[in-house]
């Protein structure tokens, strides 16, 4: 599970350092993409098919870790 600010703090630059990383990730495990501002924007689980497509950030408004970390949602996602 990634949990990946897309407040609008972040900079594209970083943005795209993030996805590079994640990019390499994808081939050797299970992830889980977690995008968060100030709510859950979206949770996905990335596939190998996902290495060519750019990443979409949503959000972009202020920061809030407490979202991704609610138990709620760790509990909702179930790695294989």
């Amino acid at each position: 599970m990634l949990a990946m600010d897309s407040s609008g703090s972040m900079t594209d630059s970083v943005l795209a350092e993030i996805h590079r990383e994640i990019m390499e990730i994808i081939p050797h495990a299970e992830v889980w993409l977690i995008q968060f501002d100030t709510i859950i924007q979206e949770v996905r689980r990335l596939a190998p098919s996902d290495l060519t497509k750019p990443l979409v950030v949503r959000g972009r408004c202020v920061t809030d870790f407490r979202p991704p970390l609610s138990r709620n949602l760790i509990q909702r996602i179930k790695p294989a």
